[in-house]
């Protein structure tokens, strides 16, 4: 993510992008037009629009052709689209996909990028591409060599690659050892090719690149280990599907998320997300059921306190649902990383408070109780400390923003602090506990990992205050 908003600075790139969206896919889903075939609840031609809208893409350029109307429609009844969309028409749809290119023709006079709606792909890709020093005589096709992974290798358009330029082109060749993902950062020369292929009564995209292949002015870039994937059919589309599914796994889940939440959770996302739920409802509903599950604690006694935990693991468990499904339907927002930072938050108090409570009253030694006050205090001084620092820091409204420090040890002591301080871990083991009866030392493990927390906390927020003291003790005085 970091490597994409470092190309989208850049504001010197190409921003234009060509679509070609005009065929009928009648391979997939007869007669539904296929950009608007929605795969994980979103059509094809959106999800490809805000990808390349991810991928610091302004203006889109689409060329439409079977049921125009139809999937126009189906587009602006999508809000939230900021790439800019321009509309074009391909009459002759049923020909081969170059006439598509030709229509942008009179418009496209500097390099942009050339692409299909029925793409799924990883926007680093177009971000790579765009990233491309060189203004491309040709075009530059993104190429996969692993050709292991490709699903459907013997429909798939295949490339022969020598020292970084396209050799030959076609779906049916020998010696080949990449693919065409459908991705171009192409210069206008690209509808001249277009031309002469079509006087040769071949107007096919892949003519037109092997056109300039023999020119030498078509060249590649290699994008092996991004996502990608092509839909035609319907096992396409699952496969897509599952490939889409893959990719929602973050680099900060813990041991716990990894291998119990995160399986789940996808299951329930991939069933939501064909919903007209939304990413802040599924928070909203998950908060409640924490909540619930503090409430039912404060009762006292073992069911109570096993309901508690087993209501705190799944809200556990589908925190990572709604994340999963933002990133689906593209509902990620600053406001949707604060609302659903709240929400954990509130579950936290009312399952600690919870928990308390229910010791005092199950008559539990009162070194629990005082631990249970400890944990809820802590943990309120903890939250309170944070969003301090993301107010004043304004990076984000996710906890993962803050960094404490011992992230950076290299030794045994933060490798234990990075696993049991993560949420994941703290729900699991108050399950476990709360099975053999054991709940009232789960609130002395978080009453005391939660001090530390606070104190690591503070000691953040007390060295941005000296860093921003520092700063104004640099700053020249307006009257100086």
């Amino acid at each position: 993510m970091k490597k994409l908003q470092q190309v989208n600075e850049n504001k010197k790139l190409v921003s234009k992008a060509l679509i070609l969206a005009a065929g009928d896919g009648m391979r997939l889903v007869p007669p539904v037009p296929k950009p608007v075939y929605k795969l994980l609840g979103v059509p094809l031609l959106a999800r490809t629009l805000l990808t390349l809208e991810e991928a610091g893409i302004s203006d889109a350029y689409i060329v439409l052709g079977y049921e125009e109307d139809r999937v126009k429609s189906a587009i602006r009844e999508i809000d939230g689209f900021k790439i800019r969309l321009h509309w074009l028409k391909n009459d002759r749809w049923e020909e081969p996909n170059g006439l598509s290119v030709l229509a942008a023709e009179d418009i496209l006079q500097e390099p942009f990028i050339l692409c299909m709606s029925d793409h799924l792909f990883d926007p680093l890709i177009v971000a790579k591409l765009r990233e491309r020093k060189e203004n491309p005589a040709g075009v530059i096709l993104a190429v996969d060599y692993d050709l292991d992974r490709i699903f459907d290798l013997e429909d798939a358009t295949k490339v022969k690659v020598e020292d970084g330029a396209i050799k030959q082109i076609n779906k049916s060749i020998d010696g080949f050892n990449a693919v065409d993902t459908g991705f171009f950062l192409a210069s206008p020369r690209i509808f001249g090719a277009v031309r002469e292929a079509y006087r040769e009564g071949r107007p096919s995209l892949s003519n037109a690149v092997q056109k300039l292949a023999d020119q030498g002015s078509a060249k590649v870039m290699d994008i092996r280990g991004l996502m990608w994937a092509d839909i035609d059919t319907l096992e396409d589309a699952k496969h897509g599907a599952d490939k889409l599914m893959a990719t929602l796994g973050r680099p900060e889940d813990g041991l716990v998320s990894r291998y119990l939440n995160r399986p789940i959770s996808k299951w329930i996302s991939r069933r939501l997300v064909k919903t007209s739920l939304s990413a802040n409802a599924v928070t909203a509903l998950n908060m409640i059921l924490g909540i619930i599950g503090g409430v039912i604690a404060a009762v006292g006694g073992y069911w109570p306190f096993l309901i508690c935990a087993l209501l705190f693991q799944l809200n556990s468990i589908i925190d990572g649902t709604d994340g999963e499904i933002a990133r689906l339907k593209f509902q990620k927002s600053p406001g949707g990383q604060w609302w659903d930072t709240i929400a954990d938050n509130i579950v936290y108090l009312f399952v600690l408070s919870g928990l308390t409570i229910g010791v005092k009253r199950a008559s539990l030694p009162e070194i629990f109780f005082i631990f249970g006050i400890l944990a809820s205090v802590s943990t309120f001084a903890v939250i309170v400390s944070l969003f301090t620092y993301m107010a004043k820091t304004k990076k984000s409204g996710s906890v993962l923003s803050v960094k404490y420090g011992y992230e950076k040890w290299n030794n045994w002591l933060s490798r234990l602090i990075y696993v049991i301080g993560k949420r994941d871990m703290w729900a699991f083991a108050l399950l476990i506990l709360a099975a053999f009866g054991k709940s009232q030392f789960g609130l002395v493990f978080i009453g005391l990992f939660a001090v530390g927390l606070f104190l690591a906390s503070l000691r953040v927020n007390l060295q941005l205050a000296k860093s921003r003291r520092d700063r104004n003790k640099r700053a020249p005085s307006p009257l100086s």
